[in-house]
């Protein structure tokens, strides 16, 4: 058996706790929207992805990038090329790979996306600057580490 982890201290309980409340709730006006949308958060952020992501990005990488398994990914993916958003294609140099790429089509549900998330980013106007970034690092933080502790 592993060494014991440390206690958390209180301030680790009560961040876990209100990260927790606020995932569901964030999770569920977000979910509101997007079904008024008849779209899912899990196709829209598999798009904005694809879409920061630099061209020739493969199925693997994707599903790395958005914390989801291969399987996973592939009936997302199946979906989003249903809905003519996504086009994949054979790796030139790896025939096990495809690549993954947006196509024109994805334009109109990108604009909503982000039309949903400008809403939803009004939960933090009037919260300073340098706290949402000290936010942003810790929950990056957060978000690695427990990535790591899956493998």
């Amino acid at each position: 058996m592993g060494a014991r982890l440390p206690e958390p201290t209180e301030q680790q309980q009560a961040l876990a706790t209100a990260m927790t409340v606020a995932a569901r709730s964030w999770r569920a006006r977000l979910n509101e929207r997007l079904k008024g949308l008849g779209q899912t958060d899990a196709r829209l952020t598999a798009l904005q992805a694809l879409a920061a992501a630099p061209p020739g990005l493969t199925q693997w990488q994707l599903a790395a990038s958005l914390g989801v398994e291969e399987p996973t990914l592939v009936r997302l993916l199946d979906a989003l090329e249903a809905q003519g958003w996504v086009s994949r294609e054979p790796h030139a140099h790896d025939r096990r790979s495809k690549v993954v790429r947006l196509t024109p089509e994805a334009a109109g549900p990108l604009r909503q996306w982000d039309d949903v998330l400008k809403e939803l980013a009004d939960a933090f106007r009037g919260i300073p600057t340098p706290d949402l970034e000290a936010s942003a690092r810790v929950l990056e933080t957060v978000v690695l580490r427990l990535d790591r502790s899956r493998r």
